[in-house]
């Protein structure tokens, strides 16, 4: 009788250890491993997809204010057809703001704004600039004039701005009406082992904040370092900084600051250069990667970046710590590009090339569309 209640015993515990084994995922192979999270297939991607305008006109400047509003500004040519578009709706229509495609008046470029309302245009008459202004985002007046060969400019309000180009900074506070030289390209550097006093011009400019602005410079007398001036007032005064880069051909051709202090110089050819970086305001750079192309520009959050030189671009997800390369193969050359947010962008070119960058599904499909980076995870709405 006991080794019969033994065994009564002993079969609830078998039968329990039995359907165990039976419900145990098999086991894997020696030497796999389970999939990962990493490993399945991602449910979006990055694409450039065509939103061209159908004049056949240059677009040479782009400025996206968010996922929806974009404005781009160019010309039939450099001299001729001058126009101003926007497009409301990611591209898909685009209405003329400003301008005639048809017209005998000259290309507009350089589109700098403020917000999605107030912004800026210029256009190249053969002397001094017109200078335009929207402050409704919709309609453009001319405001002011603007050398005709400055390098770059800025406005930190509707009528305060600086413009740099050769040796001089020049600041308005009535919309381009006057322009006041407010510093001259002159710097100490060490040229081949003698003190010297250099004169140098001025190719590029970056304001992170309103009060806070850089210039970089090249000197023809020295290869042996660049230079950077800075203001703290808006654009008031400056000082001016020897920076111990050597100053490769064709100079700091862009410069991109994401705050006060940390920054972004492209130095020499927009293929060929270098990419240096500073996180004191300029005292002290370090070279982090290859040029990634002419013009870099940063998302709002400064989490994604681009750059573009003809089919070659160049982008980082982690705010410009890390940059990458790959070919995008649009059917004309990009002349200017807008990334307003990591998961949206557009670029522009000629014959009314315009592609809009979107994160979407990993099945969506569009004609023409181009495989991108994803510079984001989250979906474009």
């Amino acid at each position: 009788m006991r080794c019969r209640a033994i065994v009564i015993g002993f079969l609830p515990a078998f039968l329990l250890l039995t359907a165990a084994a039976q419900t145990r995922s098999p086991r894997r192979p020696a030497g796999t491993r389970a999939p990962s999270a990493a490993a399945e297939k991602p449910k979006y991607k990055g694409i450039f997809e065509p939103v061209n305008y159908d004049q056949d006109v240059k677009l040479m400047s782009v400025y996206c204010s968010g996922p929806q509003s974009c404005w781009a500004a160019g010309g039939a040519s450099e001299i001729r057809g001058g126009v101003i578009l926007h497009t409301a709706d990611q591209g898909k229509t685009w209405t003329v703001e400003a301008g005639d495609p048809q017209s005998a008046d000259r290309a507009f470029v350089q589109l700098r704004f403020l917000d999605g309302h107030t912004g800026f245009a210029v256009q190249h008459t053969g002397q001094a600039s017109n200078l335009y202004r929207t402050d409704d985002g919709e309609h453009w007046l001319p405001v002011g004039k603007i050398a005709e060969h400055i390098a770059d400019y800025h406005f930190s309000s509707p009528t305060t701005g600086v413009a740099v180009g050769g040796e001089s900074i020049d600041y308005t506070q009535d919309a381009g009406k006057t322009w006041n030289p407010v510093a001259h390209c002159r710097a100490n550097a060490q040229v081949n082992g003698l003190a010297r006093s250099v004169k140098c011009n001025f190719l590029s400019l970056s304001f992170p904040t309103g009060s806070t602005g850089y210039a970089a410079a090249k000197s023809d007398e020295t290869d042996q370092n660049l230079f950077l001036a800075k203001t703290t007032d808006g654009g008031a005064s400056w000082t001016m900084m020897t920076l111990d880069i050597v100053g490769e051909h064709p100079g700091p051709k862009d410069v991109y600051f994401v705050n006060a202090d940390t920054g972004f110089l492209r130095v020499g050819g927009a293929d060929t250069g270098k990419l240096y970086k500073t996180t004191n305001g300029g005292q002290t750079w370090t070279a982090i990667a290859t040029s990634p192309g002419e013009r870099m520009s940063f998302s709002s959050d400064k989490a994604a970046a681009w750059a573009f030189h003809y089919s070659r671009m160049g982008f980082s997800a982690d705010g410009g710590e890390h940059w990458s390369t790959r070919q995008e193969r649009f059917p004309a050359t990009p002349w200017d590009a807008s990334l307003p947010r990591a998961n949206f962008g557009m670029v522009v070119g000629e014959h009314g090339m315009a592609y809009r960058y979107r994160i979407v599904p990993a099945a969506y499909t569009a004609k023409g569309m181009l495989d991108a980076p994803a510079l984001s995870s989250t979906p474009t709405p």
